[in-house]
């Protein structure tokens, strides 16, 4: 059984159909990526298997549960936890304060330590204003925050957008890192060359639905995949 099961998965804003009929999984230590144009549904995938969405069709199994139109925080609880788009730090808090946010009762002993000895430059400024870091430290706290809720699958959405180049290759080895420590992953990423380069398995979606499948090494040498995403 796979880690994440989606099947015939339907979901949207109000009459806008934005998911229809995807199916996919992850199995355990894969990275698994989504690849698609903007407004293919990549972000409402994600949104709706972390409950900020309710489908209106379909069924999604994790970690052995059914957990079909579970609310978000019982969703974060099983360990299904969202790096959202944008990062959405909560800015008038500290860094402490935003790694500290999510965690449900005690710290596990160690827990914190961990996230500044992966991530230096935030135990430099764990008392600065999550508003005033640069983006690249914002994404790294959002990845924190994230990781504080000790995932079991951590799901990414376009975690590299709006930075430097030399800030998306720390994010991607940042990516590299969390799956070495097995940790399986579900990435949402505008570069799909890096986010192919990076994963196991990868799915192409296209206004609402999967069209293409398959190991990420073969999708990036696919002609039509080159000529749409890569180029």
């Amino acid at each position: 059984m796979a880690l994440l099961e989606v099947h015939d998965l339907h979901a949207g804003y109000g009459a806008i159909r934005a998911l229809r009929g995807v199916s996919f999984q992850v199995e355990q230590g894969q990275v698994v990526s989504l690849i698609g144009a903007n407004g293919a549904g990549k972000s409402t995938t994600l949104n709706t298997l972390s409950g900020l969405i309710r489908p209106t069709r379909g069924r999604v199994a994790f970690d052995g549960a059914e957990i079909t139109g579970w609310r978000a925080d019982r969703v974060v609880k099983r360990g299904l936890v969202q790096v959202p788009e944008g990062r959405q730090v909560i800015a008038p808090m500290t860094v402490y304060e935003n790694l500290m946010v999510g965690v449900d009762g005690a710290v596990e002993p160690g827990a914190l330590d961990n996230i500044f000895a992966r991530f230096p430059r935030l135990n430099e400024r764990r008392e600065q204003k999550a508003g005033s870091l640069s983006g690249g430290e914002q994404q790294m706290l959002a990845v924190g925050r994230a990781l504080m809720m000790k995932p079991r699958l951590l799901m990414l959405d376009e975690p590299s957008m709006g930075l430097a180049p030399i800030l998306v290759n720390e994010v991607f080895r940042i990516i590299a890192d969390i799956k070495a420590h097995g940790i399986p992953i579900l990435l949402v990423e505008q570069n799909a060359r890096k986010a192919l380069a990076i994963s196991d398995y990868a799915y192409v979606l296209d206004r609402g639905q999967i069209v293409r499948e398959g190991p990420a090494a073969d999708l990036r040498r696919d002609p039509a995949i080159i000529a749409a995403y890569l180029g």
